[in-house]
């Protein structure tokens, strides 16, 4: 048995800007709790498979990754209990990422997907993910309207343009608009 596998207690795992082409080693991790995967050619739909059984895993970090919608299906079966994903950069061979795999994800708080070349109502979607606090949509084609705001309960929210309703309708939200 490989001796990282050994490690039971290991809950932090860096893997980012590796060549590295073989996860396996990720299914014996099962009481990880942070992951960070950004950057790595060699993490593809394949080996996304291999986060399978990873339930303790609360945050997780796959910028810049050309997993798709497919990649990301096995990333929120294998990951249920997600609380914080940073997606940002996530390529979909141009078609567009499908967000609706990430609506099984009911305790995400932050998500960013800044980057991400998605369907325009893909937000839509995300209206099941009632514990979401903090939202990155920067760069990309989406924007927020006022039924988004009222099914979740954000407190920042990152976008490209200004959000199609009155801030002063939802005093605690900070809302912070940037031009990349």
């Amino acid at each position: 048995m490989d001796p990282l596998c050994s490690r039971t207690t290991l809950t932090s795992f860096y893997v980012a800007k590796s060549r590295v082409t073989d996860f396996s080693v990720l299914q014996h991790l099962t009481r990880l709790e942070y992951l960070h995967l950004g950057f790595c050619p060699g993490f593809t739909v394949e080996e996304a498979k291999n986060l399978k059984g990873l339930a303790c895993l609360q945050h997780l970090n796959i910028i810049d990754n050309s997993l798709g919608t497919l990649g990301l299906q096995h990333v929120v079966k294998g990951c249920p209990n997600l609380t914080s994903l940073n997606m940002s950069g996530l390529k979909d061979m141009g078609v567009g990422l499908d967000l609706a795999p990430l609506s099984v994800l009911t305790r995400l708080k932050n998500l960013i997907i800044s980057r991400v070349n998605t369907p325009s109502d893909g937000l839509g979607v995300l209206t099941t993910l009632r514990s979401l606090e903090e939202l990155d949509i920067s760069s990309t084609s989406l924007r927020v309207i006022e039924p988004h705001v009222q099914n979740w309960r954000l407190t920042r929210l990152a976008s490209w343009e200004p959000p199609e309703f009155g801030a002063f309708r939802y005093p605690g939200l900070w809302v912070q608009t940037k031009r990349v």
